[in-house]
């Protein structure tokens, strides 16, 4: 798969993904861990994955944060890994508070500036 080809697909799917300088950032939505272990059991997991720079794993909110360079690998090659140690992961959408920028009010959007009012 292209590079093109895998930002296209993650575009698509409407990805929790930034990217600094060379490295993205995404965020996956787990299932299945009901400890302690299995957040470690999933990050080591993800560490492993060739161009995975960090990953941390999140068990109250269920989520794995993954700083990782594209070039050397993709959401579903981290999908497969968590899949792989015997757990869900999901690529998770952009939550609408990350899109919307803060004014210099401090108001987010224009629902927070009617309730403010």
């Amino acid at each position: 798969m292209t590079t093109q080809t895998k930002r296209s697909l993650e575009e698509k799917v409407g990805i929790s993904h930034t990217q600094t300088g060379a490295d993205s950032h995404a965020v996956l939505a787990l299932e299945g861990m009901t400890c302690a272990s299995c957040a470690m059991r999933i990050e080591k997991g993800l560490k492993k994955v060739p161009g995975v720079r960090d990953a941390s794993v999140n068990l109250a909110t269920e989520q794995a944060t993954v700083i990782y360079d594209p070039v050397q690998t993709s959401l579903e090659q981290m999908v497969q890994k968590v899949e792989a140690v015997g757990y869900k992961a999901m690529p998770q959408k952009p939550r609408q508070e990350d899109a919307t920028s803060t004014s210099a009010d401090g108001l987010s959007s224009p629902a927070s500036a009617t309730q403010q009012a």
